[in-house]
């Protein structure tokens, strides 16, 4: 087998590293080319000879040097999305990593190829916003057609009350009362074919299937990258609306973090199969807990300033796919408790020994 050399890969327009097994086993970089490095922001000095866990120091490059040892050991190409600090910035990274055998059928080298999908991430979760305005919308909509349709009925009603024994004297009422009929008949089609359009326009939003730890610690990867707080989330398979969970769970950690009063929190997040397509998810915090009206607005109350705009969001959305949430503060002990509901199915626990390595994050 051929080792691709710096020559080579200089030639592609895409962000492209090499890696091998070193003396001592762990995976590292032995070239980045020129796209690499601008992508990165960071020279050959900096990560030749170095594990993914070395150059991206805690979770960014521990599930990074994951996936690199992972392909090494399975000897297959393998993909992954991954929050990496790119150019300064915390961005969405699409790695392929190809495998090269040598005669022996084992891995010698690994090609690995990064594409920047921070543009595709934001646009999906837009997408997804978009949709929980267009059903709520769709469902205003609904509702407002069911509350007129009775009102147009019963104004139909009574022009025929009016037109029983009613004397025409040619002054032009019974013109009115007959006008009357007809803009109450039209406004009752007129509200049929609105509510038709919302009905038939509705659709749920597709199931993916996916790991909650690993989602959760996704998202401390983005709200938290100095790693100054922690979670605590089983490592359950889970089939729901993986976007929309990703989006609540991102608004009460986020919140969490500003309002907790702590300098460190730890978050617990815990799912439950409540009925056969539904699924109960929990939100524990050793903070402060919650302001008043916070809690009051997430329980089914009304919006103030001092709730918590994100916190607005999160129930539209949740509500929008036939779910509740609720908030309270605990009294036994410190922080808050977060429950809501979301269509959806627990698959099956992982196996306790599906190990990675993540310094500052628990799992259990």
């Amino acid at each position: 087998m051929k080792r691709l050399e710096s020559e080579t890969i200089e030639l592609l327009g895409v962000p492209t590293f090499l890696l091998e097994r070193a003396v001592d086993g762990r995976i590292v970089v032995t070239d980045i080319n020129q796209a690499w490095r601008d992508t990165a922001g960071l020279g050959k000095d900096q990560v030749i000879g170095k594990t993914a866990a070395e150059v991206y120091p805690g979770r960014h490059g521990a599930q990074a040097y994951q996936h690199h040892l992972d392909c090494f050991t399975s000897a297959k190409k393998m993909s992954y999305d991954l929050m990496l600090p790119l150019g300064g910035t915390v961005r969405s990274a699409r790695t392929i990593l190809m495998p090269a055998l040598d005669d022996n059928g084992q891995v010698a080298q690994i090609v690995g190829t990064s594409i920047d999908m921070t543009a595709q991430a934001d646009a999906a979760e837009m997408l997804t916003n978009v949709e929980t305005l267009t059903g709520e919308i769709e469902g205003f909509i609904s509702l407002a057609a069911h509350d007129l349709r009775t009102p147009m009925r019963h104004v139909a009603m009574l022009t025929e009350l009016l037109r029983e024994d009613f004397v025409d004297k040619g002054d032009g009422k019974l013109e009115i009362i007959d006008a009357l009929e007809d803009v109450a008949t039209k406004a009752g089609d007129l509200i049929h074919d609105v509510l038709s359009h919302a009905q038939a326009t509705s659709s749920p939003n597709p199931h993916k299937k996916f790991r909650l730890d690993k989602l959760c610690r996704d998202i401390f990867v983005v709200l938290d990258p100095m790693q100054t707080h922690e979670f605590v989330a089983k490592k359950i398979s889970l089939e729901s609306d993986m976007t929309a969970l990703q989006i609540v769970l991102r608004n009460l950690f986020d919140n969490a973090f500003k309002y907790s009063g702590r300098d460190s929190v730890t978050l617990k997040i815990e799912v439950t199969q409540t009925h056969e397509r539904t699924l109960c998810v929990t939100v524990q915090d050793d903070g402060n807990g919650f302001k008043d009206p916070a809690v009051a607005f997430l329980d089914g109350g009304r919006l103030r300033v001092d709730s918590g705009f994100g916190l607005l969001g999160v129930r539209r959305l949740v509500k929008a796919r036939g779910g509740w949430i609720s908030a309270e503060n605990l009294t036994d002990t410190a922080g808050s408790l977060i429950r809501f509901t979301l269509p959806g199915r627990i698959i099956q626990d992982v196996p306790t020994n599906v190990t990675a390595i993540y310094d500052s994050v628990r799992s259990v």
